[in-house]
């Protein structure tokens, strides 16, 4: 697990649990994440294409201290560039305290799952019409909306509960 309020890559470091989990979350539960952006907890596309894992976790963390627990400690998630975990990463965990938006990036993943709104209101809008997700896993959404488009001509296939309050 990478628990950080903000992250620097070395240009000659990788990140490898090819069979594994690679967890990032905040250490503060007020920083929103930033996928493939450049603001606040920023997981750009150059920390990305570092990590070779088969599920990677965005805003949470297992506290292995604790007996294993799982703590959501992202205020938020904000895909704001191109994401394309092809070769990097088969499953993509999100799981926040708030929203989950998309207002610029697209998503390229295998599988999507995860949790939003953890803290009692939150959102799903991934709304890019470039995003190409292969499986929709379970997702939950408490307090709000989940929206999802995919490619206009892709096919999504849904392989557990899709839950939101609205």
């Amino acid at each position: 697990s990478l628990i950080a309020d903000n992250l620097t890559e070395n240009p000659t470091s990788t990140i490898s649990a090819p069979s594994g989990t690679v967890e990032i979350a905040p250490f503060s539960t007020t920083v929103t994440m930033h996928l493939g952006g450049a603001s606040q907890l920023a997981v750009d596309t150059t920390l990305l294409g570092k990590i070779s894992t088969g599920t990677l976790v965005v805003g949470r963390y297992t506290d292995v201290n604790n007996g294993g627990t799982s703590s959501i400690t992202a205020a938020g998630i904000s895909i704001d560039g191109g994401v394309d975990l092809t070769g990097k990463a088969g499953t993509l965990l999100m799981a926040t305290l708030g929203s989950i938006a998309e207002p610029t990036g697209s998503l390229v993943v295998g599988t999507l799952t995860g949790t939003a709104g953890a803290s009692g209101t939150g959102a799903v809008a991934l709304n890019q019409t470039t995003n190409n997700i292969g499986t929709l896993a379970a997702f939950a959404v408490t307090g709000g909306d989940f929206s999802l488009r995919n490619l206009d001509a892709g096919t999504l296939s849904v392989a557990g509960t899709v839950s939101a309050d609205n």
